[in-house]
C-alpha cells in the first residue's frame, strides 16, 4: 500500500504534512546500513509528461518518490544507483528554478526541475545545493 497522508486536524482545518510524506517515503528505500543525506521536492521531465515527486540522496543512490494527482500520496518510488556520467545544472526559465540533467552510466537521463521554495518542505535550498554538489563530485 501507498504512503498516504490525510493531514491533522488544527485551526485550519485539515493540514497536510508533506514533510513527513517525504522523510517517510525516502527512508523506506534505504537498507540498514544507508542513511537519508538530503531530500528536496522537484518535478522529473520525462519527454512530454511531469511527474512532481520528492528526491533525495543516500550514500549510494539516488532515490525518488513520486507523487499522485493529488500530492498527498506516493504512487511509485525508484531507488538508482549513483552511477555518473555527467552532470549539467542550469538556471530555467521559470524564475527561483534550476535544471539538473543527469546522465548515467546505463540507461536513461533524468531531467529534473527544482525550485528554491517548496510549500512546507524545510531546507529546500540547502537540500538542493547539497545534492549538486554531490552529484557533481560522483560525476566523470
Amino acid at each position: 500500500m501507498p504512503l498516504q497522508y490525510k493531514g491533522e486536524t488544527g485551526d485550519k482545518g485539515d493540514i497536510m504534512n508533506y514533510q513527513k510524506l517525504m522523510t517517510d517515503s525516502l527512508t523506506a528505500l534505504l537498507d540498514g546500513k544507508e542513511s537519508l543525506k538530503c531530500s528536496f521536492f522537484a518535478i522529473l521531465l520525462q519527454g512530454t509528461n511531469f511527474y512532481s515527486g520528492y528526491w533525495g540522496l543516500s550514500d549510494n543512490n539516488l532515490l525518488g518518490a513520486v507523487l499522485t494527482f493529488s500530492g498527498t500520496e506516493v504512487s511509485y518510488t525508484i531507488k538508482v544507483p549513483l552511477e555518473i556520467k555527467k552532470v549539467k545544472i542550469r538556471k530555467s526559465l521559470f524564475p527561483k528554478q534550476y535544471i539538473v540533467k543527469i546522465k548515467f552510466m546505463e540507461g536513461k537521463s533524468c531531467k529534473l526541475r527544482v525550485p528554491l521554495k517548496a510549500y512546507q518542505i524545510e531546507k529546500q535550498k540547502e537540500n538542493f545545493e547539497f545534492f549538486c554538489k554531490e552529484l557533481t563530485d560522483k560525476s566523470i
